[in-house]
């Protein structure tokens, strides 16, 4: 099995869209995947992922399952390198990689210490 992840185009975040540009790169996007062999697509709920995947998908001819989980994760916590509040996407790569225990699934997403500083983020992950 293979996964492909792709994050929306250029998005147009004050309407949960696309700018011209994010359209220009989801149509480009469409015509390098329509000869892909997919079995499945999903799909965020954020109307930027849906539109993104929209040409994609009626190049396919195919549909999309929308999952709820695939939103952002919104919740913010302290960088440890840098201090810096904000989601953990945007933290600087080695906190992560430079610790082994960070890949190891028994350890759990939740236990990381930065993780537990904010509360929301246990309550809401599943």
């Amino acid at each position: 099995m293979k996964l492909i992840f792709i994050r929306h185009a250029e998005p147009d975040y004050i309407n949960d869209s696309l700018t011209l540009n994010g359209i220009e790169e989801a149509k480009l996007l469409a015509k390098r995947v329509k000869n892909w062999d997919i079995t499945q697509i999903y799909v965020s709920p954020f109307g930027r992922a849906q539109k993104t995947a929209s040409y994609s998908l009626e190049a396919l001819n195919s549909e999309a399952i929308c999952l709820d989980y695939l939103r952002e994760f919104s919740y913010k916590i302290n960088d440890p390198i840098t201090g810096r509040n904000g989601v953990p996407w945007d933290f600087v790569p080695s906190h992560w990689t430079n610790d082994e225990s960070n890949f190891k699934l028994e350890d759990g997403f939740l236990n990381f210490p930065c993780i537990k500083e904010n509360s929301e983020i246990e309550e809401n992950y599943y």
